[in-house]
């Protein structure tokens, strides 16, 4: 009897001490949520199926309870994702891991280890520094017209739109993204307080004496000068390209609008006596179209950045499928 209660003993004890042994993840995902709790310190879990999970709060656990056939289907108990390639792993067997930024983070083989821990910031959704510039000599060309080609960037001088690098898995020039942006922003500051300023007497809510109105013209031209005269002279150089290779564009429109309101304003302002009588109003004024010209500018950049920003973010995908390609194939003949 004492020998049977001492193998059973042994057999129970040995059976905890296994339990016990048994590797406890860093990490787990709640099954719910999907948010990333530390299983040594969850204070919710449950047991289904032989498997335990892991919970951030209680009324996940009573979610999972209620219906668990539902969260633990195409869920891994314990599981991570490689932030390579997506595939899930288990940290508890993994046996590639590395730690960036006090996390740490699990790969399903050495390569994808490798290529996390030679830029972690593209994998971990950490804002990337700004992309190093291409060598010299890369050819750029128009995703409209493909046929155009050039050594460095520039526009096409069909359509005006600006070039991008021939060869985008080489990498990513992104100076004109910047440019674009930093020059919308400045756009923005200025075109705002024009269109309220242009705007205000049309509201009917006040209406301004002459001197005011005046000096409301004064804000306007003052306000809408950088626009036209610095913002927008880009845009007239890519109309004036298009018309000289007779082929008119979207930025001829742009700039032949621009260069006409504001011309027309100015003219407005400073000699409203050249215009007929029935343009003008009982104090002699000629309206102006100076926000019209501010705005039009302020739009056209404001929709350069997002179309670059998207085509940005396109090509950037299409380099990170090229990267899931193995480096080397090997062919194998039939016997």
């Amino acid at each position: 009897m004492n020998h049977d209660h001492a193998n059973h003993a042994a057999r129970c004890c040995g059976a905890h001490a296994a339990t016990a042994a048994a590797p406890t993840p860093v990490s787990a995902r709640d099954p719910v949520c999907g948010m990333r709790v530390d299983p040594a310190t969850a204070r919710f879990s449950a047991e289904h199926d032989g498997q335990r999970w892991y919970f951030c709060n209680a009324r996940c656990r009573e979610r999972f309870l209620a219906d668990p056939a539902r969260h633990a289907v195409g869920a891994t108990p314990d599981s991570a994702r490689d932030p390579v390639c997506g595939m899930r792993v288990d940290p508890a067997t993994a046996s590639f891991s590395a730690e960036h930024d006090g996390q740490r983070w699990y790969f399903c083989n050495a390569r994808c280890r490798e290529r996390f821990l030679a830029d972690p910031a593209r994998y971990t959704g950490a804002a990337p520094a700004p992309a190093a510039p291409l060598p010299a000599g890369t050819l750029y060309t128009c995703p409209m017209h493909p046929e155009i080609e050039q050594v460095g960037p520039g526009s096409c001088p069909k359509c005006g739109m600006a070039l991008e690098p021939k060869d985008f898995s080489a990498g990513e020039d992104d100076g004109e993204l910047r440019a674009v942006r930093r020059k919308s922003l400045v756009a923005a500051a200025f075109a705002l307080p024009l269109l309220l300023v242009a705007m205000l007497p049309h509201l009917g809510l006040w209406h301004p004496s002459p001197a005011l109105a005046r000096a409301l013209r004064v804000a306007e031209l003052v306000l809408s000068a950088p626009l036209v005269l610095w913002a927008g002279v880009d845009y007239y150089r890519r109309g004036w390209l298009g018309l000289r290779n007779r082929s008119p564009n979207m930025y001829t429109l742009i700039g032949t609008g621009v260069i006409v309101a504001f011309g027309y304003s100015l003219v407005a302002m400073f000699a409203p006596g050249w215009f007929p009588p029935a343009m003008r109003d009982a104090h002699g004024t000629v309206g102006v179209y100076f926000e019209a010209a501010g705005v039009i500018v302020a739009l056209a950049l404001l929709g350069e950045w997002l179309e670059l920003r998207a085509r940005g973010k396109t090509s950037a995908a299409l380099r990170r499928l090229l990267d899931l390609a193995p480096p080397l194939a090997h062919r194998l003949d039939a016997a």
